[in-house]
C-alpha cells in the first residue's frame, strides 16, 4: 500500500477524533473555517480543500475537499466532531457558511481577522 492511500484510510472521523486535544468543558472552542484552492494537473482542475481550524491548540478538527458549493460545506459541517458543535465558528462572508452554520454561533469577519487558519494553510 503507498503512502497516501494510507493517509486516506487514516481521515475516517473517528480516527480524527481520537488526536484531537480534548476540550476544556468550562470553555467554549473557537473554531475559523477557511478554505484554499488548488488545482489537479491544469488550472482547470480546481478543487477547493475547506477546513475547519481549532484556535487553541492550532489543530485541524474537519476538511473537505470539492468546489464552492453548500454541498462542500455541508460535508465540512458534518465532518465537524459532535464535541465542536457547540463552539463559536468565525468565518468569511461567503453565504454557504450562513446556509449551513446555525446564526448563533455563526460569527462573520474579514480576512484580516484570520489569522490562524491563514498561518496554518501556509505551513
Amino acid at each position: 500500500m503507498m503512502f497516501h492511500e494510507q493517509l486516506f484510510i487514516c481521515t475516517c472521523k473517528e480516527c480524527v477524533e481520537a488526536t484531537l486535544t480534548p476540550i476544556d468543558p468550562k470553555q467554549t472552542a473557537v473554531l475559523e473555517l477557511d478554505e484554499l484552492c488548488s488545482f489537479v494537473f491544469n488550472k482547470g482542475n480546481k478543487i477547493w480543500v475547506s477546513i475547519a481550524l481549532n484556535r487553541e491548540p492550532q489543530e485541524v478538527v474537519a476538511y473537505a475537499c470539492g468546489d464552492r458549493s453548500k454541498k462542500t460545506y455541508q460535508i465540512l459541517w458534518d465532518r465537524i466532531p459532535s464535541t465542536y458543535k457547540k463552539a463559536m465558528f468565525f468565518a468569511d462572508y461567503w453565504e454557504v457558511y450562513r446556509a449551513v452554520i446555525p446564526n448563533e454561533q455563526h460569527f462573520p469577519v474579514g480576512k484580516e481577522d484570520f489569522l490562524s487558519a491563514e498561518l496554518s494553510i501556509l505551513s
